[in-house]
């Protein structure tokens, strides 16, 4: 049946799940850090308000990226490790590596993204690549063959 792990698809559902629980596990971790070890607001000032004070962004705008930007991180890596809604967890993680990156770029013009954007992105373009039918090990596979399995029940009735 459709949504089996069947020999010729344990690859690449292997793939997906090493890919897609590793790019959860980096940002899940440091969500968790930020928010929850850290704090929020702490992390929101001393990352975001006093490095870009003297940008041209307005400080409510850093403080508040500073308090959302970990809050996704945590969210989106947690959704990415257990493979649910694994599309827009992806959407997601990219925005804040965009926003991320914006910043360092902002303060720093030649910041060196091979060290820790790249790897991220990469993961997360992998992940994007594989189909959504190959992601068996994931929630998300586990919902499509339970609906799968009623289309087929309805149509044999």
């Amino acid at each position: 049946m459709y949504g089996e792990l069947r020999p010729d698809r344990t690859g690449m559902a292997w793939a997906s799940f090493f890919a897609r629980v590793l790019l959860g596990l980096l940002f899940l971790m440091a969500g968790i850090q930020k928010v929850l070890i850290r704090g929020a607001s702490a992390h929101a000032d001393a990352a975001f308000v006093e490095p870009f004070i003297d940008t041209w962004i307005p400080g409510a705008v850093l403080y508040l990226l500073g308090l959302t930007l970990p809050f996704l991180e945590l969210v989106a890596g947690l959704m990415l490790v257990i493979g649910f809604r694994t599309q827009e967890a992806l959407i997601t993680v990219g925005l804040v590596l965009l926003a991320t990156t914006f910043g360092h770029l902002l303060l720093e013009p030649f910041y060196d993204i091979s060290t820790r954007v790249f790897p991220h992105v990469v993961l997360m373009i992998l992940v994007f690549l594989i189909p959504s039918e190959e992601d068996l090990i994931s929630v998300d596979g586990w919902q499509r063959r339970k609906r799968l399995q009623l289309l087929g029940n309805l149509q044999e009735e």
